[in-house]
């Protein structure tokens, strides 16, 4: 508990230094590519809850890069640029871009932190201090299943719930469900294809009409997009976390995490300062 008080403290030093005692300056660092941040303004948002909770703690560098493809090179050059040669970063990116990021043997050598979100699993491997805001795998499929059984008995049809084995977070869900669900005929488990999704879809409907179609998009975003809309048109069809059947008006629903929540409450918590203040060089979940 003592340690616990200590922590606002330390953490205060860090940040501002105290008399008689050097301390490491440390600066809040942003990657943004124009490009994607006009495709993708979420990505902006969730810059600006994480400046608005680390950035009263640290000064804020914001880094432009022409590409992704080359942020790795483009941040050793950065980070090689700087006159302060001890200077602490601690970088916050994109799910997408810190594999590349904590994997890469030549930004080990620099005082580098990253922080990321994402959903999925616990990640074990950095040869940077990564820490990561995610939610669990078992969380998700139990808020599904929560949905499912609310769904089935309100509308007393079971739903069908398309799933890919192969990629993506519904990876392993068929498992799941079968040891965690007892009644199994609340709905229709199909695993399915990029070629085959529009005809599931068809298949599912003229199997039950108006039962609820709940859909894992992800790696098989293309094939979504390539369904008829005008087939699936009045019809229930609920994606999750990915928008792209929303674009195609094929799905009539999207259900997604609140990240800015998520961010927040990870950027304020007491694992997210033990962290920064011990430099830590592993992945921390």
């Amino acid at each position: 508990m003592k340690h616990f008080f200590l922590l606002p403290l330390l953490f205060a030093l860090l940040v501002t230094g105290c008399k008689g005692k050097e301390t490491v300056p440390t600066e809040l660092l942003l990657v943004s590519n124009a490009k994607y941040s006009k495709a993708f303004p979420d990505s902006v948002e969730r810059q600006k809850v994480v400046k608005k909770n680390l950035g009263r703690h640290f000064k804020t560098h914001k880094l432009e890069v022409q590409n992704f493809e080359n942020i790795e090179k483009e941040l050793e050059t950065f980070l090689k640029s700087k006159e302060d040669k001890e200077r602490r970063y601690i970088l916050f990116v994109e799910p997408f871009l810190f594999p590349i990021i904590t994997n890469s043997s030549a930004l080990s050598k620099f005082k580098l932190q990253v922080i990321s979100y994402g959903i999925g699993g616990n990640l074990s491997s950095s040869l940077i201090g990564l820490f990561h805001i995610g939610v669990s795998q078992e969380y998700i499929f139990n808020e599904i299943k929560s949905a499912v059984i609310d769904d089935y008995k309100r509308t007393k049809k079971s739903p069908v719930i398309l799933y890919d084995e192969q990629n993506g977070i519904s990876k392993g869900f068929n498992r799941w469900w079968e040891s965690n669900v007892e009644q199994r005929d609340i709905a229709k488990l199909l695993q399915y294809k990029q070629s085959t999704v529009s005809k599931d879809l068809e298949t599912a409907f003229e199997e039950v009409p108006n039962r609820t179609i709940y859909l894992f998009a992800g790696v098989n975003n293309r094939g979504i997009n390539m369904v008829n809309r005008e087939k699936f048109k009045n019809k229930r069809v609920i994606e999750f976390f990915t928008g792209y059947g929303m674009n195609n008006r094929c799905v009539s629903h999207c259900v997604d995490i609140k990240y800015a929540k998520l961010l927040k409450e990870g950027l304020t918590s007491k694992e997210l300062k033990e962290f920064i203040l011990t430099e830590n060089k592993s992945a921390v979940n």
